[in-house]
């Protein structure tokens, strides 16, 4: 009975590994970067919290002056995260630096950018 579960085991293990792998080939680009992009905000707790609290402001101001003046607020106390892309992080110091001129726009394409963004790990209401 031990060497069967043994047996059992190491067979599991065997297909586990063998899942693993034929489904790392099976990666696209995007989702290559996305889970890069996950894995550097785990790698930085910080940057996590910040993110969860964009894009829960993202969604509960209805002015866009007031998503905007969140937003900044946000990223002047917390800091853009590190393991943004480039053209995000400097999508980001615009949006802190002159958001408020131009909030109308601003606000609505942050807000598109984050559904975007969060699609396939948040479930709409």
């Amino acid at each position: 009975m031990a060497d069967e579960n043994q047996s059992l085991e190491a067979r599991a293990v065997a297909l586990a590994r063998e899942l693993q792998t034929t489904a790392g080939t099976l990666i696209t680009p995007a989702e290559q970067a996305q889970l890069d992009e996950l894995s550097g905000m785990l790698e930085h707790p910080p940057d996590k919290v910040t993110v969860a609290q964009l894009t829960d402001q993202a969604f509960r101001p209805r002015s866009a002056t007031r998503g905007i003046s969140q937003f900044q607020h946000l990223l002047e106390t917390r800091g853009i995260p590190k393991f943004f892309g480039a053209l995000d992080k400097l999508g980001l110091q615009m949006l802190r630096r002159i958001g408020q001129l131009v909030a109308f726009v601003a606000f609505p394409l942050s807000r598109r950018k984050i559904r975007q963004d969060t699609a396939d790990v948040i479930l709409r209401a």
